[in-house]
């Protein structure tokens, strides 16, 4: 009786043991099929496409073909541009710099590898802001420097006292072991 028990025990380990060995494969076999392209437009006329399987949300890790048209709203158009592989990580596509100019755009992204898909997306381009010139002349640079002497004094002044209350604690607390130790020693 125990060693029918022992064979029923062993093949129960052994069939789980076999399921828990094939379930890291499973979600692999949920790859193929439909693909979904995410496009993402960056603001000043660059775009890039995440492809994933629409069955489990994976993204597509073999080679692609993707190629964006667009076509803005005064009628001019641009296009095909080939997206490059991105070096961001697997299955990351972009443009190699931006391929539009400012204003209203209709793009368009679409692959045949390894299964058709298309994106359509509706983008505003807008020119980039120009930079803030942070730089003062005259009196005002000046006074900015006055300033930042100012702040800049007590920082190390600061840090020099608290390295002064420090050493004192230290030296406070050595010296009260010290006497302490003597008075033990002393009865």
């Amino acid at each position: 009786m125990t060693s029918r028990r022992a064979r029923l025990g062993f093949a129960t380990v052994a069939v789980v043991a076999g399921v828990l060995a094939l379930a890291p494969a499973l979600p692999a076999s949920a790859h193929g099929g439909e693909i979904d392209l995410q496009v993402v437009h960056d603001g000043v006329g660059g775009f890039s496409v995440l492809p994933t399987f629409e069955a489990d949300g994976h993204p597509v890790q073999d080679i692609i073909d993707p190629v964006l048209t667009a076509t803005s709203s005064s009628g001019e158009t641009v296009g095909p541009v080939s997206l490059v592989s991105a070096s961001e990580g697997v299955g990351n596509w972009e443009t190699a710099e931006p391929v539009l100019d400012d204003g209203s755009w209709t793009v368009t992204v679409a692959i045949t590898e390894p299964s058709e898909a298309t994106e359509t997306i509706d983008v505003e381009v807008v020119p980039l802001a120009e930079p803030i010139d942070n730089s003062t002349t005259g009196d005002d640079a000046a006074v900015a420097d006055g300033d930042q002497a100012a702040s800049a004094l007590p920082v190390p002044l600061l840090l020099g006292a608290l390295a002064v209350l420090v050493l004192a604690a230290i030296v406070l607390l050595v010296l009260r072991r010290r006497s302490a130790s003597r008075l033990e020693g002393g009865r």
